[in-house]
């Protein structure tokens, strides 16, 4: 997280438009990949260089770049070039950590959410826990742009199906407003799995809240409110770019898309109120938890109650045989001694039963 305050710092008194990277720089360079595709033709490169993306931004065809690693600035800077993006829109694209947004330019929409990704134990066992990844979208007349902090995405099968046969295949038909909405809708799909995972452990919290109150249990509902604020952040911003996205009246959103928008702005407000009820879950489960340590208590002072209740009165008696007088009648009586315990015996069980018969034990 230094490196990243680090670099935010930098931005600061520069022009607008600046281009800086502010998340964490991976290991590998930065990979680009191109799908080039029609009614009638489909194309796909691997690590294709910026000029001949210059060169195919000049034809008829249908295009998605799509960029792994955004800590190559440069390369970003001149791939969004080719397509005339404003230099605003390049800026925000490496800026790690912008709030999700919809932005809508003369000639393209641009478009920032987060993706999110299930983590994995030691031995390949999904977790209740997410890592979140920033993704850009740009999209215009005849091109998509997506751009990713690292590889890796929900976007396998949008790939796939944009391979498959252009005749049973809406990606191959419909322009890129089409293609952009299905890798949106991809993500937020995706969401869906991460609140199963979330649920899941929701369930298996409620089962042993009762029955077991150690510190564990607590740890995993601290952990579990702080996967759901995370999440809460992510989707909640989504209400407001779905609907910025169904309401527009730009051009390169054709209205046979429109429909599909409208279904993607039901997906995200169906994650936001799933995302609320774990929320309201997960504050009742802390409370369960308070309520199980709070009576645990309870139990405990009451059996301590008890039993200084049943002992007072015999510490009375056994103070005041202690006093050291001389004349006291029972000193030198002969069963003086087993008279004291009796009187001790029968005080502490006239308490018991009276504590009995009132219901306190």
């Amino acid at each position: 997280m230094r490196g990243v305050r680090q670099s935010i710092a930098q931005k600061i008194g520069l022009p607008p438009g600046t281009p800086i990277y502010t998340g964490e720089r991976p290991d590998g360079p930065a990979r680009v990949r191109m799908f080039q595709y029609g009614v009638d033709h489909f194309e796909e490169w691997q690590d294709v260089p910026v000029e001949e993306i210059a060169l195919a931004a000049k034809n008829r065809s249908y295009k998605w770049v799509d960029v792994d690693g955004i800590h190559d600035v440069a390369l970003v800077q001149r791939l969004c070039e080719c397509f005339h993006v404003h230099p605003l829109t390049i800026e925000d694209v490496v800026h790690v950590g912008m709030r999700p947004k919809a932005e809508e330019y003369d000639d393209y929409f641009f478009v920032v959410i987060e993706m999110l990704n299930l983590s994995e134990d030691g031995q390949g066992e999904v977790i209740p826990k997410f890592k979140a990844e920033q993704i850009s979208v740009i999209f215009g007349d005849r091109f998509v742009l997506t751009f990713q902090e690292r590889p890796g995405d929900v976007w396998d099968p949008v790939r796939k199906r944009l391979r498959g046969d252009s005749v049973t295949q809406r990606l191959r038909r419909l322009g890129p407003d089409y293609l952009a909405y299905a890798l949106l809708d991809a993500i937020v799909d995706h969401y869906f799995v991460v609140l199963d995972t979330i649920g899941e452990e929701v369930e298996a919290i409620e089962e042993i809240a009762l029955d077991d109150l150690g510190e564990d249990t607590v740890t995993r509902i601290h952990d579990l409110k702080r996967q759901l604020l995370m999440m809460r952040k992510t989707v909640w911003p989504l209400r407001e770019v779905s609907g910025v996205l169904q309401r527009t009246e730009c051009t390169v959103v054709a209205p046979s898309t429109g429909p599909y928008l409208r279904d993607l702005h039901d997906h995200v407000v169906q994650a936001i109120e799933t995302t609320e009820l774990y929320r309201e879950s997960a504050v009742a489960l802390l409370e369960l938890y308070l309520a199980g340590t709070s009576n645990r208590l309870n139990q405990v002072m009451k059996v301590l109650t008890v039993l200084t209740a049943v002992f007072i009165p015999i510490t009375f008696v056994a103070g005041v045989y202690g006093m050291n007088f001389e004349y006291m009648p029972e000193l030198r009586w002969k069963y003086g001694y087993f008279f004291t315990l009796g009187l001790m015996g029968t005080m502490s069980i006239g308490m018991l039963s009276y504590f009995r018969r009132q219901g306190w034990i």
